[in-house]
């Protein structure tokens, strides 16, 4: 398995997956500090809510579904173009590992690039002169690593369908996906009916966890969130990967 991860981590470094990864948290940085830096020294500048406000509208509320659908189709179709899949059947490699092995390189590279991102937020609270304590701090990473962990199974589906349909399907799962978190995700619209759209669940974890830690939201309403959301994501990401695992090990040694 490690030898897997680590060919497909090599074969990435040549892609525009890093790249997608590594840019999209300096872009979000730019906006943050495009609105927020002219306010810096004045009556009106940027607080810590505007900070996570806008990292949850943009990050969480639109962009993630479509980032992780379009890094999933290039991850399976630079498989696909190069034929890749059928090499499997010449050599003593279960397919199941290399699928595995993908998806957890994916998993990966994702993590990282959310931490880049909270490092990046933090050179922007600098710079705003927001101030900002230890528990601040520790409630952002919280909240933004509970969204990364409620996103992951977005993440799973959209590997499996770039390679079972190829890249364009995965993309498509993902821009379906922007609508529904940003209307569902983020207001009150829907309330009765997020749980069944995991779109949503990453934008409604991430700002639960958030204004719990900071004693803004009454707690039982954070808490009961995240009590529908994480085990809902932990299970949906395993049961995804193990039948994708399942699928693929059927489609390429069948």
């Amino acid at each position: 398995m490690w030898q897997g991860i680590r060919s497909e981590w090599v074969k990435y470094r040549r892609t525009a997956i890093p790249w997608i990864l590594w840019l999209t948290p300096c872009a979000i940085a730019g906006i943050i500090l495009m609105y927020g830096y002219p306010l810096r020294n004045g009556s009106n500048k940027w607080i810590y809510l505007n900070l996570f406000d806008t990292v949850g509208d943009i990050w969480y509320g639109a962009l993630i579904v479509l980032i992780w659908g379009l890094i999933a189709g290039l991850a399976a179709h630079l498989d696909i173009q190069a034929e890749r899949w059928r090499a499997l059947r010449s050599h003593a490699i279960a397919p199941w590992r290399l699928y595995m092995s993908k998806l957890l390189v994916l998993i990966i590279q994702t993590l990282l690039s959310t931490v880049w991102l909270l490092i990046l937020l933090h050179i922007c609270m600098g710079l705003l002169y927001i101030p900002f304590s230890l528990t601040d701090s520790l409630a952002l990473c919280g909240a933004i690593l509970i969204g990364w962990i409620a996103s992951l199974p977005i993440l799973a589906a959209s590997l499996w369908l770039a390679v079972k349909f190829d890249w364009p399907v995965a993309v498509g799962f993902g821009s379906v996906g922007i609508l529904i978190a940003a209307i569902i995700g983020t207001t009150h619209i829907g309330n009765g009916m997020w749980i069944a759209l995991p779109w949503t669940w990453a934008v409604r974890a991430a700002y639960s966890a958030y204004f719990a830690m900071e004693h803004s939201l009454p707690g039982e309403d954070a808490v009961q969130t995240l009590q529908m959301v994480l085990p809902a994501a932990a299970c949906s990401l395993l049961l995804l990967a193990v039948l994708a695992a399942f699928w693929f090990q059927r489609r390429e040694a069948g």
